[in-house]
């Protein structure tokens, strides 16, 4: 008995750290439901304070389960990721290179996009000023596992992009 209530608060415990996403949208709904479409070559990466958006310099090999540091509240990380805009398909950037915003890759299970430094993406983002149920000064470019985001080798997906936004205009 004691076997089975404790996994079955294990698992409790353990769903509420995963992601839970509906289904994927289609290309178009993508498109509406997000600010910003671009490709984009990914050049770094960093983590950071999700609400002061201070870099936080973390230990070789840390391993969140074991963290105890209470200066971090470790639930706030977010990984900010420095991309090369080469193609923007919707909305308005300030500059060719921005910021992304996902959460921190270290906790399993968490819905955070992890970007591969160097390689390029198609990226379907929104802007957020809500942050760890905080307001932060400025909106920030966010993404996750539930949109769309994928390899920009997939050139099927910009073609599809392409010509919703062609049938857009048309309209």
């Amino acid at each position: 008995m004691r076997y089975l209530l404790t996994s079955l608060l294990s698992c409790i415990g353990h769903y509420a750290l995963c992601c839970t996403c509906i289904l994927n949208a289609n290309v178009k709904d993508e498109i509406d439901a997000r600010d910003v479409v671009f490709v984009g070559k990914v050049l770094s990466n960093s983590v950071v304070d999700g609400i002061t958006n201070k870099t936080v310099n973390l230990p070789l090999n840390f391993n969140v389960r074991q963290y105890n540091d209470t200066t971090i509240d470790i639930y706030k990380l977010k990984d900010e990721y420095r991309v090369l805009v080469t193609a923007l398909y919707k909305g308005k950037i300030k500059s060719d290179t921005i910021s992304i915003y996902t959460d921190y890759h270290g906790f399993n299970g968490a819905c955070g996009f992890k970007f591969n430094i160097g390689e390029s993406y198609i990226i379907y983002a929104y802007y957020s000023k809500v942050d760890s149920e905080k307001i932060t000064k400025h909106k920030k470019m966010c993404v996750n596992i539930c949109s769309r985001t994928r390899s920009a080798s997939d050139i099927n997906e910009i073609k599809e992009i392409e010509k919703n936004l062609r049938n857009k205009k048309k309209k």
